[in-house]
């Protein structure tokens, strides 16, 4: 799961509900039509954690296959000068090919479950990094491509003092096979996948779509708080901490290995966590009995997050023992001290915490708190970007002078209005959140019109159909946002 890690296996097991898609069907959503009218679910879909699964389970097929044959591994030993200009023209040639397998078993999971359930589905794809995220994907991209060397190294690298004997061979091709999962998918694939199915894929079949100006999490939280959405089908278990009602969670398509004659069952199941449902959690280490949504996301700021590391030894458990004691404990200390107060008690250090050491931190958690409950994001109805909910801020936090010095400057920020005098002007709020688009760009981006990281066209590279034929371009497409658009007036 994505997200904070050890969360989800506490919560779902007591909390979630299994059900099967096809019961969704029968469930009417929360839309009042004059005439009474049953109104299909509408449900969104964060299809950039199934983009990632699915790069995941397929980054074998990008493997030198001359890796996994003992005649394939004496030639790259016979010709090590050759083998790295073989390996770029093989990837070359399988990069499309990849391209197209991944983008295509996606469409066909939403399709799936657009069919099983029944429901009006709303894709939304991750725009761009928060700035204060950049630091983490770096991170993640050097994992990869320390996996990705691994994969395409050869024999020689792999064991330098020895030969390449029949001893080492299952363990080359184990370590390699691994390595390619690990290192799955790179920034210019990820994109190809992404253009493919914004201009081509989603729009052949009819599926609504959005791309979000930053990450989907916040967008698909911001549709739902609206009532926009009814359920999100997700892995990722950031969307509790913006308090998300209704959260669709371990889905599967499961086909029957004996279908009928004259039917090809497909069973969608998945676990339904609804937020009212959280404190039924209180035999675990992380209860969220009487837990608020400021107060989960403080506890996902505190356990370690995306955007703010954890001090050392505090894990989900700790955090969340010294989120609850600073809301619920008797002191008439500000939430926000005395949280870090117990966070600073609870975690150790062969050295103590410098004056410097715990600002810096403070600093960072208040940054990463405003991120996770006032995201950047995009307003259907509107038609341009806000910032969400800003205009009815976490009460619980305001008594804390430097976080409502920054709401302050957020709210000046969205209103291009100028910040009052008593304000901090030093905090760059691009830095945190990133740019508030213009309108029109803004517009263009949720439509797949203009690449979120790049505010450019898409680039869609020529790739392969199934039948063999090649495609240079598609065109952009802007069709399916404006039919859920339709349905938020």
């Amino acid at each position: 799961y994505m997200g904070v890690s050890g969360l989800l296996p506490c919560v779902l097991p007591a909390a979630g509900r299994s059900l099967d898609l096809s019961e969704l069907a029968a469930r009417p959503s929360k839309r009042a039509r004059p005439n009474h009218e049953a109104n299909k679910i509408r449900m969104g879909i964060d299809v950039s954690g199934w983009i990632a699964r699915i790069c995941h389970g397929q980054g074998a097929n990008l493997l030198d296959e001359r890796h996994l044959s003992q005649y394939g591994r004496a030639g790259l030993l016979a010709s090590p000068n050759q083998d790295h200009q073989q390996q770029q023209q093989q990837q070359q040639q399988q990069d499309p090919q990849f391209v197209r397998q991944c983008a295509e078993q996606c469409v066909r999971r939403i399709l799936l479950v657009r069919e099983e359930s029944g429901a009006d589905i709303l894709v939304v794809l991750d725009g761009a990094t928060p700035p204060l995220k950049a630091q983490t994907c770096r991170d993640r991209r050097a994992h990869r491509q320390d996996a990705a060397t691994v994969r395409d190294a050869p024999p020689s690298m792999l064991h330098p003092n020895k030969d390449a004997t029949m001893e080492h061979d299952d363990e080359d091709e184990t370590a390699r096979i691994r390595a390619a999962r690990k290192a799955g998918v790179n920034p210019k694939q990820y994109q190809a996948i992404v253009a493919l199915l914004l201009q081509e894929l989603l729009p052949h079949h009819s599926i609504p779509f959005l791309v979000a100006p930053y990450e989907a999490d916040g967008q698909l939280a911001y549709l739902a708080a609206r009532k926009w959405l009814d359920v999100i089908c997700t892995d990722d278990s950031d969307f509790i901490a913006h308090g998300v009602s209704s959260l669709l969670y371990r889905l599967q398509i499961n086909h029957p290995h004996h279908p009928t004659e004259t039917t090809h069952v497909v069973v969608g199941t998945a676990t339904l966590l609804h937020k009212d449902d959280w404190g039924a959690t209180p035999a675990t280490p992380v209860s969220l009995l009487d837990f608020s949504t400021p107060m989960v996301a403080c506890l996902f700021v505190a356990a370690g997050c995306d955007y703010c590391a954890s001090l050392r030894g505090i894990g989900i458990g700790k955090a969340r023992d010294a989120v609850h004691h600073a809301f619920y404990g008797s002191t008439s200390t500000a939430v926000l001290r005395s949280l870090w107060d117990g966070l600073y008690q609870r975690c150790f250090s062969t050295v103590p915490l410098s004056h410097a050491d715990k600002v810096a931190y403070e600093q960072a958690f208040i940054r990463a708190l405003f991120l996770f409950r006032h995201a950047i994001v995009f307003c259907p109805l509107l038609g341009k970007n806000v910032y969400a909910h800003i205009d009815t801020p976490d009460t619980e936090f305001m008594d804390h002078a430097p976080y409502a010095s920054l709401h302050s400057q957020i709210i000046s920020n969205q209103n291009n209005t100028p910040t009052h005098q008593n304000v901090d002007v030093d905090v760059d709020i691009e830095s945190i959140f990133g740019q508030l688009h213009d309108p029109d760009t803004a517009v263009a981006i949720a439509e797949g019109r203009l690449n979120p990281k790049t505010n450019q066209p898409y680039q869609l590279p020529i790739l392969i159909h199934p039948q063999g034929e090649t495609e240079t371009n598609a065109n952009a497409n802007a069709n399916a946002i404006h039919h859920h658009h339709s349905s938020c007036n």
